[in-house]
């Protein structure tokens, strides 16, 4: 079983209605108790990525997506802003995929947030991640229009060189 802090308000596992649990491997911990895009979410989240970067970042929800997979489904602007701004400092690659190849700007892609799409490619000025594919060969833009969600798709329009595109 994984970190269990003994104090606090941080010793329960995020509320079930969100669906997430247990940080997979040793040392990380559960979620804390409540709604997902608090203030308090993000300083425990800090101190453990302060801790051990890597191991934070590259940590697996039930289900397989990483805490920011998970931030941006839950669209948690604040906690994706702050965990993507830490990144950035640290060098970190924003490029982590779960197991249907989304990467955290894909999801964003397919749910049509695009305030959070932004904070991705304020941050990744490369534009790399307009081009990952996700298991299904689409690139955030396809998702974007595959899911009817226009201002993305025209957002993401502009950003996306699809001459690099295998298509």
């Amino acid at each position: 079983m994984g970190f269990q802090p003994d104090q606090g308000p941080y010793s329960g596992g995020l509320s079930d209605q969100l669906g997430f649990g247990s940080l997979e491997g040793p040392g990380l911990g559960r979620w804390p108790q409540g709604p997902f895009p608090s203030h308090n979410k993000w300083e425990w989240a800090k101190s453990i990525i302060d801790k051990n970067p890597s191991k934070m970042i590259h940590a697996r929800l039930k289900g397989s997506d990483t805490v920011m997979q998970a931030a941006v489904t839950a669209k948690c602007t604040t906690f994706v802003k702050n965990l993507i701004t830490y990144m950035n400092e640290k060098e970190m690659d924003m490029d982590i995929r779960n197991k249907h190849g989304d990467t955290g700007l894909s999801i964003a892609a397919a749910s049509g947030t695009v305030e959070i799409a932004k904070l991705f490619m304020d941050m990744e000025k490369s534009h790399k991640l307009t081009m990952i594919r996700d298991i299904y060969g689409l690139i955030p833009l396809g998702m974007a229009v595959q899911g009817g969600h226009k201002e993305m798709a025209r957002y993401l329009w502009d950003l996306t060189d699809l001459k690099k595109s295998s298509y």
